[in-house]
């Protein structure tokens, strides 16, 4: 059976003209298994969307984080909705947060994203661009 993906990351970054465009693009064939190992079940996530909504970026009203541990995977859960930007400061706090999740991962190697979001993240600093989360 096929796998299709349910969210693409991509790094952003200007051209020679000074346009932003794709430099690099990571499918993700799976979001829930690396959502669980950062900690979020099916039942929180479904009463995070009751209480807040799927255009929370993971953040309540009251400053509350979906994923209070990692902050910038809270902000782009809801990628399959709308796109999400991770840009500036972002960039070096998501590399943490993989790092991070690397080590929850260790046993699961089918959540082997979080080291290539990481390299993405790391490319987009290089290139002085960001990172755009979305839906394929």
């Amino acid at each position: 059976m096929p796998s299709y993906p349910v969210g693409i990351v991509r790094v952003l970054a200007p051209d020679e003209e000074g346009s932003l465009s794709v430099r690099d693009t990571l499918f993700l064939h799976d979001l829930a298994g690396p959502y669980q190992v950062l900690g979020l079940s099916n039942d929180r996530m479904e009463q995070w969307q009751l209480d807040y909504g799927v255009d929370s970026l993971g953040k309540s009203p009251d400053g509350g984080m979906l994923l209070p541990a990692f902050p910038i995977f809270s902000k782009v859960a809801w990628m399959h909705v709308d796109p999400v930007i991770v840009a500036g400061p972002e960039l070096p706090q998501l590399i943490r947060e993989c790092e991070k999740a690397e080590i929850l991962a260790a046993e699961r190697p089918e959540c082997s994203a979080f080291t290539e979001i990481r390299s993405m993240a790391e490319r987009a600093i290089e290139l002085r661009g960001c990172l755009e989360f979305g839906h394929p």
